[in-house]
């Protein structure tokens, strides 16, 4: 969304000839406080609270016979599946994205070892390294330095820290469809973070020291190079000396 959307939706919900309208919108708890969209939609409940139906619905970890169901259903094996679904549903927290993520990594097992899945175990570091793995040289690199930085970064700053090529668009695109990252704007420029905190755990717990350190000097030197363009060295030194 933007704020003109925005806008066009107060103008349409105000009486007296508001038509019936049903809008879902999912978010991050933690965009409330940092998300313009979200903020206004937030103004616009206060303006409008009286007169339209605002709810609010928390959406959790799946319970875990539900993520057990999702599991079995995703693997397809019907009885065999049963086993390897309650790993997978533990392992996941509760959470879609990670039993996808080790549904598809069993598979990932079975195809390249050939024995039955049920006799293999199933880790969740695994198989986000295991896709790691699969990124080409670049793109490996950005979602390293992301993953070290560990909050909001501005996408140029990680990019320019490993000088990354032409193809940027290319490589960002990847881990965002990956779900290795998500991007957003934040006001004049888009910023970038792991997808989830268990995917940069997984990614920084898998390298070594030599390229923690070689990533962290890439860039902390980067950071210089922004915050002082931004003419805010002083105020981002703390972050930079991190």
């Amino acid at each position: 969304g933007d704020p003109e959307s925005i806008l066009l939706l107060e103008h349409l919900i105000r009486p007296p000839d508001a038509p019936g309208l049903l809008l879902l919108v999912g978010h991050r708890t933690e965009e409330l406080d940092t998300n313009p969209i979200l903020q206004a939609l937030t103004a616009l409940e206060g303006d409008l609270g009286a007169e339209q139906a605002f709810g609010l619905v928390e959406v959790g970890p799946l319970p875990p016979e539900e993520a057990r169901e999702l599991a079995v259903h995703m693997l397809g094996q019907g009885d065999r599946a049963l086993d390897r679904a309650e790993s997978i549903a533990g392992e996941s927290g509760g959470i879609p994205m990670f039993v996808a993520e080790l549904v598809r990594h069993a598979r990932r097992q079975v195809a390249t070892t050939g024995r039955d899945a049920a006799a293999l175990t199933v880790a969740l570091d695994d198989a986000i390294r295991a896709r790691t793995a699969e990124l080409d040289a670049p793109g490996a690199a950005v979602l390293e330095t992301i993953a070290l930085d560990g909050q909001p970064l501005p996408t140029r700053v990680a990019l320019q820290a490993v000088q990354v090529p032409a193809d940027r668009p290319r490589i960002m695109a990847t881990l965002r469809v990956g779900r290795f990252v998500r991007l957003w704007d934040a006001g004049d420029e888009e910023v970038v973070e792991c997808y989830h905190d268990r995917v940069r755990e997984a990614v920084v717990e898998g390298l070594s020291e030599g390229v923690i350190r070689e990533r962290c000097a890439q860039l902390a030197r980067s950071l210089v190079d922004y915050a002082t363009a931004a003419g805010r060295l002083d105020s981002d030194a703390e972050r930079i000396m991190q």
